[in-house]
């Protein structure tokens, strides 16, 4: 059983370094994050990777998109922490853009979404900064929950952004394609 799993693990691996690029190393804000959430961080592999969306479900992630990005008061980590990279669930309803989608995947997580089907996502901005956003992973595609806006957006219309790394719902991060193109 454990050499099925394993075989089954790099299998996927490899299937995943060809759509997506390579693994790849997570900020050092979510390595500091997943030492104190634990749970948050470990991948139940009996949940699926994505959901089927249906129309409650849409409301649902609007919902608690809206309410997530109107609750936050914007602040950088520098003036919260007095750290560059720090993410943490705000429960002072103070954060920056990985602060507000760890909040969205945990209300997310609450209403009954699977937690394997919600990926943490780092794009890169026009202005060539880093940014975070929550990717839920659907029948339909893939879904875009930022802070930036109130609009839940597919992927394929998130066109402003280039998708760097994303969790990859078996506990690495991985590349996308535009990251290695980028690179080349």
């Amino acid at each position: 059983m454990v050499c099925k799993r394993m075989l089954r693990n790099v299998i996927v691996g490899a299937l995943l370094i060809m759509t997506c690029g390579a693994f790849a190393k997570p900020t050092n804000g979510w390595v500091e994050y997943c030492k104190v959430h634990i749970e948050d961080c470990t991948v139940n592999e009996k949940e699926p990777l994505s959901i089927k969306l249906t129309d409650s479900m849409w409301v649902i992630l609007n919902k608690i998109n809206v309410l997530v990005n109107r609750q936050i008061i914007p602040v950088t980590d520098m003036e919260k922490y007095g750290e560059l990279d720090v993410w943490e669930i705000p429960t002072d309803d103070m954060g920056d853009c990985e602060d507000y989608s760890l909040m969205k995947r945990m209300l997310l997580q609450q209403a009954g979404f699977p937690h394997r089907a919600m990926r943490m996502t780092v794009v890169i901005e026009p202005q060539q900064t880093g940014h975070a956003v929550l990717t839920i992973m659907t029948d339909r595609g893939e879904l875009i929950l930022d802070n930036l806006t109130d609009k839940v957006v597919t992927r394929k219309e998130a066109t402003y952004y280039v998708f760097n790394k994303i969790e990859d719902g078996h506990g690495q991060w991985i590349y996308f394609e535009e990251t290695k193109k980028m690179t080349n």
